[in-house]
């Protein structure tokens, strides 16, 4: 049976998003960058908020930077159990609005393709 997933690890540039996330998605586009190597595309829907630790504030810093990002699915040590993902990602530039209506919640979709195919690990 496949594993539930209710409170990823989702790190970007070293800082821990998950509180911050809708969802998160790691995976092939169908493209191989050559014969070894598959590319991989990266998208996480965050909400949108502003202030000292807050979404826009640490994004809108590392657009267009090339930033390291973890994945796991459990925000645990890394293990058999729960695997990590490791790769460098592209921001883009952040939305500084996106959608706004009155009284919801604002979200963005950060999403691209990871720099290379990422590492996997199990310890």
């Amino acid at each position: 049976m496949g594993k539930r997933i209710y409170s990823p690890s989702i790190l970007i540039n070293s800082v821990e998003y998950k509180c911050k996330a809708r969802s998160v998605t790691l995976e092939p586009n169908g493209t191989a960058l050559n014969f070894c190597e598959d590319e991989y595309e990266f998208s996480a829907e965050i909400e949108l908020a502003y202030g000292t630790g807050e979404s826009w504030t640490l994004l809108s810093a590392l657009a267009k930077t090339v930033v390291d990002v973890v994945l796991k699915p459990e925000d645990a040590t890394t293990a058999l159990m729960n695997p990590s993902a490791t790769f460098e990602f592209y921001v883009p530039s952040v939305p500084f609005m996106s959608s706004a209506t009155r009284g919801d919640r604002q979200t963005m979709t950060l999403s691209g393709p990871t720099e290379a195919e990422p590492v996997f690990a199990t310890s």
